[in-house]
């Protein structure tokens, strides 16, 4: 019976010591070797080598930057999607920066892109029609991306609530689908 197992995935920094003792006793060769040339190419090739010990660190340095931006990225969303359970848009000024977009997809449902401003106005009016609301990722482990390169969240997610009956467009509504 063949039984297929996963190995995790294999992460840079688990190599960093070992690359870079390699990479050292190949600096440290070039450098000894450096004695015997000439001023400015003994200088070029010891600012090589210490180039060449210096990239395992800064591969190291980038990957957790990126990684740190990722998480503070979806923290920032899940921040984002649980303060409309509290219907106050007070709570998004705490998680939206000024340069915030809210784009609804696809574009064939001509709802308008709106900026922080707009949103903020939108929600206002959505949030008097409920007494309960709720976003949440369609599916947890695949709705929720981040782009690195315009440092951006995409999710895929469903909303819903219950409807404040106090309310006069509310009222207004279910009365005209009681007398269909």
């Amino acid at each position: 019976m063949n039984q297929q197992t996963t190995m995790p995935p294999v992460q840079l920094y688990h190599f960093i010591p070992q690359v870079y003792n390699m990479v050292q006793i190949c600096a440290r060769n070039a450098v000894r070797a450096s004695k015997h040339l000439v001023s400015t190419d003994r200088i070029f090739v010891e600012l090589l080598a210490v180039s060449i010990l210096a990239i395992p660190a800064l591969l190291f340095i980038q990957k957790r930057l990126a990684s740190r931006r990722r998480n503070r990225a979806l923290q920032t969303f899940h921040k984002f999607i649980d303060s409309y359970s509290s219907l106050d848009t007070a709570v998004f000024d705490s998680n939206l920066a000024s340069t915030f977009t809210h784009v609804i997809l696809p574009k064939s449902l001509n709802i308008p892109t709106r900026d922080l401003t707009t949103f903020k106005e939108h929600s206002e009016q959505i949030f008097d029609l409920f007494e309960r609301f709720a976003v949440i990722p369609h599916h947890k482990k695949w709705s929720v991306f981040y782009c690195e390169e315009s440092e951006t969240v995409i999710a895929h997610c469903k909303m819903g609530g219950k409807l404040n009956r106090n309310n006069e467009k509310v009222k207004g509504f279910l009365e005209a689908r009681m007398g269909e």
